[in-house]
């Protein structure tokens, strides 16, 4: 494998979320962190990391409009982004986006609610993908986990287990390869579609506060992890 400077660098981010978890019809991905919506901080992050060749946002079709009007105010100076129509899955929304990406490289698919990822993040997942061929962020479990067995609960052993994150990077050939299968519920993000396609994953070190904004006690952590950062 290639080091990752010499390898193209695509980004994906599918930004479908619908705002339900949050009790409410109004995508997470665009409420308000100091002002600014969280798919911009999102962005930004991966804005700021050099020799990005191209930055694929999937949105819900009716959200594409809404999503320009911010691009046009907060990300103005910013080329090499491009929108496109999700599917009605977030499966479908990422094979949508990688059907943009033409020749070899890396692409790094991340989640638009994610905005506290680290560059030094991006840029690992990107170097480790380089030489074995994807790297998937992951964290440690804290707290002790339980299994349902025929109705009784076993406590397993935790160093077992690792909590998926995103980015997730893969060599795009890989990726669209898994990609032509027809989707099955059971896969859960990018990662779980390559594994099934009989590719090894590759886990790296995530990070604890590249926290997913799901719910309003989400957002409420997310406040006090921008305001440390600030």
């Amino acid at each position: 494998m290639a080091k990752a400077e010499k390898l193209k660098k695509f980004v994906i981010i599918p930004a479908g979320g619908n705002g339900t978890r949050m009790g409410n019809d109004f995508p997470k991905q665009f409420l308000l962190l100091n002002e600014t919506p969280v798919i911009i901080h999102t962005i930004r992050k991966f804005s700021s990391v050099p020799g990005i060749e191209k930055i694929i946002i999937a949105l819900p079709e009716k959200w594409l409009q809404y999503f320009s009007e911010l691009k046009s105010k907060f990300l103005s100076g910013e080329k090499n982004i491009e929108i496109i129509a999700g599917g009605k899955t977030r499966f479908h929304s990422v094979q949508n986006a990688l059907a943009l990406i033409k020749g070899s490289g890396l692409v790094s698919i991340h989640d638009a609610v994610r905005p506290f990822v680290s560059t030094a993040l991006i840029e690992n997942c990107f170097n480790a993908a380089a030489k074995k061929r994807n790297a998937i962020a992951c964290v440690p479990l804290k707290d002790s986990i339980y299994r349902n067995k025929k109705s009784k609960w076993i406590i397993e052993d935790r160093k077992k287990f690792l909590l998926a994150q995103t980015p997730q990077c893969f060599l795009v050939s890989d990726i669209k390869n898994a990609y032509k299968q027809k989707v099955r519920k059971k896969w859960t993000d990018d990662a779980s579609v390559l594994e099934s396609f009989g590719k090894k994953i590759n886990p790296i070190e995530g990070e604890y506060t590249n926290i997913k904004i799901t719910t309003q006690e989400d957002l409420v952590l997310a406040k006090g992890i921008l305001a440390l950062q600030l």
